[in-house]
């Protein structure tokens, strides 16, 4: 990517000079320093190669075979605001992609000299895991990277990543692509979300669910973290519906479009942490085209919910602890086919030592 196209999506005013910007991208590949690959925080990587099989899903099987040959790769994050993608043959890079609204705060790092040496002042930038599936949009199946920020920010983005260059293992790598357009495309960024999304997300510590319900539309589904910029203390769990125009930063084109909707399940207080840190949990019914009806969420006040979608998405708390016993991880759920039940394995922390 250029400088000029760079500063063009730089988000915050003033904006580095192209100098500065040339000597910020030059450090984000290594110069200056010991290593190349920053950070990994709270990222647990994605294996993505040809689509999976899903039997009986009407069209998927003509995306399966368009794109048996897709390279596999390695897709994960990193704390200066990166999402890498490596080949899984022979661990060469093949791109990485920083999300606009991350520039400054790694750019931050870039002119501080990177973190700190203490331990307590660490920034964080992006520290979450990427969720990956195939869904229909409009009438094209294609592969969905949905990443959030994690304790770093209180955004989102979506990447296209359906058609990818395939590469040697060769230092540094040859690639070719399968299409003339092989490369990652941003098709949702809540930061520039028409109209913008409230001031209710938060920090975006959950990592989300991507899935489909039974009429195959796609959705992502996230709780909220912190409150960060947020105007009250309430918590909420949020539905995404994607996502079908371009994007832009501009206001230049048309804005990407989205449908939310936002179920306030708690109000906080000054003593009681009541964030959403656990990821959320998409159950798959394997008897009916892989639908999703049902989600869980858990919270720091040692609650799951359940959010059924096929019921106009009705809201039941299903285990109700206290925030003495807060659900930092999300729970397993198992679909069991039999009898259309789902059995949920989780464990609780403690607010305090005395609490254990």
């Amino acid at each position: 990517m250029k400088t000029t196209e760079i500063l063009a999506v730089w988000p915050t005013t003033p904006k580095p000079t192209a100098a500065q910007v040339t000597g910020f991208i030059q450090w984000l590949g290594g110069k200056g320093r010991d290593w190349k690959l920053p950070p990994i925080v709270r990222s647990v990587p994605a294996s993505i190669g040809p689509p999976p099989a899903y039997a009986g899903l009407g069209d998927h099987s003509n995306y399966e075979a368009s794109h048996a040959l897709r390279q596999r790769l390695i897709y994960v994050t990193s704390n200066e605001g990166l999402i890498h993608a490596f080949d899984a043959r022979g661990g060469n890079e093949v791109w990485a992609f920083m999300p606009p609204h991350l520039m400054p705060a790694a750019y931050d790092l870039y002119i501080n000299g990177g973190q700190s040496e203490d331990p307590r002042e660490f920034k964080y930038v992006m520290a979450s895991s990427p969720r990956v599936e195939d869904v229909k949009i409009g009438t094209q199946w294609r592969t969905l990277l949905v990443q959030n920020d994690g304790p770093g920010g209180e955004d989102f983005v979506a990447l296209d990543i359906s058609d990818m260059p395939s590469c040697t293992d060769a230092v540094p790598p040859t690639c070719t692509s399968p299409t003339s357009d092989a490369k990652p495309k941003v098709l949702f960024s809540s930061r520039y979300a028409s109209p913008i999304i409230d001031g209710n997300l938060g920090e975006t510590w959950s990592v989300p669910a991507v899935y489909w319900t039974g009429s195959l539309a796609p959705r992502v589904s996230m709780g909220t973290g912190y409150p960060g910029s947020a105007t009250d203390d309430n918590q909420y769990y949020n539905f995404f519906s994607l996502l079908t125009r371009p994007w832009s930063t501009d206001g230049s084109g048309t804005p990407a479009e989205y449908a939310t909707s936002k179920h306030d399940h708690a109000s906080g207080s000054a003593s009681v942490d009541f964030a959403t840190l656990a990821d959320t949990v998409a159950v798959v019914d394997p008897t009916n085209l892989n639908e999703v009806k049902v989600t869980y969420q858990a919270d720091l006040l040692g609650r799951i919910w359940a959010y059924d979608l096929g019921n106009a998405g009705t809201v039941r708390k299903i285990i109700n602890l206290t925030h003495k016993e807060p659900i930092h991880f999300s729970p397993a759920a198992v679909y069991q086919e039999a009898t259309g039940r789902v059995m949920l394995a989780f464990a609780t922390g403690a607010k305090t030592a005395n609490e254990r």
